[in-house]
């Protein structure tokens, strides 16, 4: 007799009415990522969402069209992209998208591969939907567009570029054993062996972990710091954390890396040397955002915004809230 929602009419008020209409792949769904929780009961902050960047501000946005229709360009197809190209086709720009790789999504495709993540892709594939809908034109395959190499220059251009993988310079040794990124175990790009130390205990690497030993790997986390993952939100922190103690996953933190060697890694714990056998070693340490295209762009005279990770690497909240900020201000 009655439907009771909550978060999702967060994440999307027109629930109910689209559903009503039977057009279902419109609505933006939940993420379950409880960041509305963390900001506004625990933080006591203004209501917030994740992935629907007016919640809460809901009077600060005009909805309509702009008077004036720009040519907009975005480069990188992340989630800070995406919408950033949404927004801007919803305000009836006229909107091309660059993509280098053959698919959308950025680091949404790494992110909806851990466990009680698999809604990241839900929201993927609604992005790719309403990017269609407001006919932004996406070009896969595609390194970003430099200034120099045109003769016709667009009125804006936001870069979202992304970040990349940051490989620790101060361990000794990583070339003495197979090591991968989270993102590429994530994205199925490399495979593991049975052994598997992981290199870093925020999100990331908390949530590499888990992937893996739902695998059946036996995991390590090693961090130099006491505690696990204090960049996730609490609740969902300690669902990761009893995981990890369910599946058997081992963790030394507050050591020290001494050196990569052949056979594992060898840390330092209480001024104690210890060796953690390994076959493969999982480095989430971090990450460097990826810039060439903002100075370039920023340099030619075209209003150009950076977003997202290119920016500076944060979380999917801040990549959304950017991309449709950015183009609400041209």
């Amino acid at each position: 007799d009655i439907h009771a929602i909550g978060r999702g009419l967060i994440a999307d008020p027109e629930f109910p009415a689209k559903a009503e209409a039977g057009d279902t792949e419109r609505i933006r769904r939940c993420l379950a990522c409880n960041y509305c929780i963390e900001a506004n009961i625990q933080r006591a902050l203004p209501l917030r969402c994740a992935i629907n960047p007016i919640a809460g501000r809901e009077n600060e946005f005009s909805h309509g069209k702009k008077k004036y229709s720009r040519e907009v360009w975005v480069i990188g197809g992340g989630p800070a992209g995406m919408q950033a190209a949404l927004t801007a086709g919803d305000l009836g720009h006229k909107v091309s998208l660059y993509e280098r790789s053959s698919y959308l999504g950025g680091q949404l495709v790494a992110a909806s591969r851990p466990p009680w993540k698999e809604a990241f892709h839900d929201l993927l594939l609604y992005l790719e939907r309403e990017l269609e809908r407001a006919g932004v034109r996406v070009f896969l395959g595609q390194e970003g567009p430099l200034p120099d190499d045109l003769k016709h220059l667009p009125d804006a251009v936001i870069v979202a570029t992304g970040s990349r993988p940051a490989i620790p310079k101060d361990l000794p040794g990583l070339d003495n054993l197979q090591f991968a990124t989270a993102q590429q175990v994530l994205t199925g790009e490399k495979e593991t062996g049975q052994k598997v130390i992981v290199i870093g205990g925020e999100r990331t690497g908390v949530e590499v972990a888990a992937f893996l030993a739902q695998k059946g790997k036996e995991v390590v986390i090693t961090r130099r710091k006491k505690r696990l993952a204090m960049d996730m939100v609490p609740s969902v922190r300690k669902v990761f954390l009893d995981y990890l103690k369910h599946k058997g996953v081992v963790i030394y933190t507050n050591i020290e890396y001494v050196k990569v060697r052949n056979d594992g890694l060898l840390i330092r714990q209480d001024g104690e040397e210890r060796l953690l056998l390994a076959d493969t070693i999982i480095l989430a340490t971090g990450s460097v955002p990826v810039r060439d295209l903002v100075e370039s762009w920023s340099d030619s005279g075209v209003t150009t915004i950076a977003v997202g990770d290119c920016a500076n690497p944060r979380d999917l909240a801040s990549a959304i809230r950017e991309g449709f900020e950015a183009a609400c201000s041209l």
